[in-house]
């Protein structure tokens, strides 16, 4: 009779730990589930707030606008016969208003010059320089 008992219990004890896991994993999947409420294949792997922090900053990075500062760059060398030392210098010339200057965050652009490539690049969402967050543009003069 002891025997039935041991067996019961070990069969109840399973039935529980079956259910836990169960629900740990129902409740895992609700975190990684797409707008559609199905599991994506890079959410499962890198898991949900990293791809929305992806998605963010992908969606945000196309509203520069680089042919207009472009414009104002080659106005300025045409003016003064070189490129601006700085964005404050641009933006002081009259050519570029601010909005060019400024991420869409409002960060100021760090500018700096290599052989005819204009690097722009700023401190992004978190306003903290060096993360991955941060924005860079690459603008050939």
């Amino acid at each position: 009779m002891k025997i039935w008992i041991k067996v019961f219990l070990a069969i109840l004890v399973f039935g529980i730990a079956v259910n836990v896991f169960d629900r740990l994993r129902e409740s895992y999947n609700k975190e990684i589930r797409s707008p559609d409420h199905k599991p994506g294949v890079l959410e499962g792997l890198t898991g949900k707030t990293a791809v929305d922090q992806y998605l963010a900053i992908q969606e945000k990075s196309d509203t520069f606008n680089l042919p207009a500062l472009k414009t104002a760059f080659m106005m300025f060398f045409a003016q003064q016969g070189r490129y601006p030392a700085n964005l404050e210098e641009l933006e002081r010339s009259g050519d570029v208003n601010s909005d060019l200057t400024r991420d869409q965050y409002g960060n100021r652009y760090v500018m700096k010059m290599t052989q005819n490539v204009l690097i722009l690049s700023s401190a992004g969402k978190d306003k903290i320089r060096g993360t991955t967050d941060d924005i860079e543009h690459h603008l050939k003069l």
